[in-house]
């Protein structure tokens, strides 16, 4: 079985290769979508390949949920797209044929396209055959099937990546591999006309912490009952904290009426807000965020914001996408699926030392331009 997955993958993952990359013909380029921490991490890499491919188009194809996030970016065209059916995503065969037919609709449409994944499955290997970018830049393969890491010819180029394993830097590689130098690694975001909406939102006097418990699934959402928990023991460390919960706008009414129950004045819920990008704008301008795994937790290293990041027990998940503010921290609950029960204590811990370090009354926060992250 395994030597026929290993035929069929080598008969599609083979190509006849160029001499080399010509990047001066390079004037449409490919980038992977994906969730919102995952654009967040990819956005220095968009910023370097303007730089160096100045005269290209750089696409991506972006949910309806992640696209506000990123409409504002000047050098990227962002290509809306709707999700499919949940029946769809649920069945294995309708999703590799919905797959098979976005890339026949993005066949010979580029110049440039890099994949940042390391799977060796067929139906991804064969949907890269379909779309036919003329040149493709990937990560080393997974060795299996009995096929070495490099030895699928389909990519024209791979991606060393011996520094570190964070989806950040391995995105970057994706550039340096073709001989770019890159020497700002630091996230990007342009919120247009919400840049300041929120500027005046958080009382100066205060110590503003952002609660986010929602995340990209229900294996990674806390309970109502843990959000209550985590909340009244962050309100006793501090008296002048004042915690901020978040809530999704479908989730917002059923939130507000379950907090006011709480009858504590210092634990609110956020202003409610109609997109990501509306979210992200508030982010700018807490003082801290306290939150599960998930994309807020990006946008926040984006403005250098204090991060405590709640994971799951899975080490390569933590590398591959732990927050990158200079006061970043991780707490990591004992079940590798779900996030749930994590160490409460812990937190007050990390929250009292970001606040021994930032000394909130003698002076204020780096501003995130003075920070290499």
């Amino acid at each position: 079985m395994s030597k026929s997955r290993g035929f069929f993958i080598r008969l599609a993952g083979m190509k006849k290769k160029e001499k080399d990359i010509e990047l001066k013909s390079i004037r449409r380029i490919l980038i992977p979508g994906g969730r919102i921490g995952d654009m967040v991490c990819e956005t220095p890499l968009i910023r370097e390949l303007h730089d160096f491919f100045p005269e290209a188009e750089i696409d991506v194809y972006l949910d309806t949920i992640v696209t506000p996030l990123f409409k504002n970016c000047p050098y990227l065209n962002v290509i809306e797209t709707k999700r499919g059916s949940r029946f769809v995503h649920r069945v294995k065969i309708l999703r590799i044929l919905s797959s098979w037919y976005d890339a026949l609709l993005k066949r010979k449409k580029y110049d440039l396209y890099f994949d940042f994944t390391s799977g060796l499955r067929f139906y991804s290997i064969f949907a890269l055959k379909i779309m036919k970018p003329r040149y493709s830049v990937g990560v080393f393969r997974e060795e299996k099937h009995g096929i070495k890491k490099d030895e699928l010819t389909i990519f024209d180029r791979y991606i060393e990546t011996k520094k570190s394993n964070h989806m950040r830097d391995i995105s970057l590689a994706g550039i340096e591999a073709l001989g770019k130098k890159v020497e700002n690694r630091k996230y990007e975001l342009f919120l247009g006309e919400t840049e300041e909406k929120y500027k005046d939102y958080f009382p100066k006097e205060n110590i503003n912490i952002i609660f986010n418990y929602t995340g990209g699934n229900i294996k990674k959402n806390l309970s109502i009952e843990e959000v209550k928990e985590s909340c009244k023991k962050l309100i006793e460390i501090n008296e002048k904290i004042i915690v901020y919960v978040m809530a999704l706008p479908d989730k917002y009414e059923e939130l507000e009426k379950e907090i006011k129950k709480w009858n504590e004045e210092r634990i609110k819920i956020c202003e409610k807000t109609e997109d990501i990008l509306e979210a992200a704008a508030m982010i700018k301008y807490t003082n801290i965020l306290v939150s599960v795994d998930t994309g807020v937790v990006h946008i926040a290293s984006a403005y250098n914001i204090p991060v405590i990041s709640i994971f799951p027990d899975n080490e390569n998940s933590i590398e591959y996408f732990s927050p990158k503010s200079e006061l970043s921290y991780v707490i990591k609950c004992k079940d590798r699926r779900w996030i749930k029960d994590f160490d409460k204590e812990e937190m007050k811990r990390d929250i009292k030392e970001i606040i021994d370090k930032l000394k909130w009354k003698e002076k204020k926060r780096k501003s995130y331009s003075e920070v290499e992250v």
